[in-house]
């Protein structure tokens, strides 16, 4: 039985969205443009500037644009990134998980490499503000408001690997780009996959359990930016660091699993 309950509009989502990431990520990285690295705090000029943040908001774009070419109800879909008073118990909740998975990841990186940089939080409190924009709300509107959508929500660990694989090929591009965190930190490709369908399992997982609330995907969203950054930057990057922050997440998308398990049995 197929998960997906329009296979054109996936395959037609997909495509543009890896294109555009391919063309225009793509090009920075061929002809070795720099692109603007917010941690330097240097100036940056307009046109590489303009391409970088344009690909950011391809996905919502896109999801926008194919939401309004095949339903009518997409105005009502929008509606759902602003927060609701029921929402209030699920912040909560959120805050408290993703405060004890950076606290988990800090502690196994005191425990088995180094000591954490901790003035990092102070000097760099000012990234807060732009990263609500350069990728939650650049990207969720598509990933989660649209082709979330395209798929059976019963089916919510399946939907997750399939997103988060095209989810962490959009992002490709980014680990050959003169300036990124992925390119300067020499991120792993492959556990940088295994991140994003773990968070992609997590947000699946609230997405569905509150009634497809774009606010919720995009807080989730906004929350690991937050704390990925912060790992990268009070941390001496390794493999062995990688890994040992990907344990906190695996851990918490276990849990959610167990318990989305334990509620089908039911």
């Amino acid at each position: 039985m197929s998960i997906v309950r329009e296979h054109k509009n996936v395959a037609l989502f997909v495509a543009i969205t890896l294109g555009s990431s391919l063309l225009l990520w793509g090009s920075l990285a061929i002809f070795q443009i720099e692109a603007p690295n917010l941690e330097s705090g240097e100036p940056t000029k307009f046109l590489p500037m303009f391409i970088f943040v344009l690909n950011g908001f391809i996905p919502s774009i896109t999801g926008v644009v194919l939401y309004r070419w095949k339903h009518d109800e997409y105005q009502g879909r929008l509606k759902t990134i602003v927060p609701s008073k029921d929402l209030i118990a699920p912040i909560m909740v959120l805050l408290g998980s993703f405060g004890a998975i950076i606290f988990f990841q800090v502690m196994l990186y005191n425990v088995f490499v180094s000591q954490y940089d901790y003035s990092v939080i102070g000097a760099n409190v000012s990234q807060l503000i732009p990263l609500i924009i350069l990728g939650p709300l650049s990207e969720e509107i598509g990933w989660r408001g649209y082709l979330q959508d395209q798929f059976k929500s019963k089916h919510s660990l399946q939907v997750s690997l399939l997103i988060g694989i095209v989810w962490a090929l959009w992002h490709l591009p980014l680990f050959f780009i003169i300036g990124t965190t992925q390119q300067v930190n020499d991120v792993n490709f492959f556990t940088f996959v295994l991140l994003l369908v773990l968070q992609s399992y997590i947000m699946t997982y609230f997405y569905n359990k509150y009634k497809g609330s774009l606010f919720v995907s995009i807080f989730i969203h906004y929350l690991y930016t937050v704390i990925f950054s912060f790992y990268l930057l009070g941390t001496s990057y390794s493999l062995v660091s990688d890994v040992l922050s990907i344990i906190p997440v695996f851990v918490f998308a276990l849990i959610l699993f167990w318990l989305e398990w334990s509620q089908k049995k039911k």
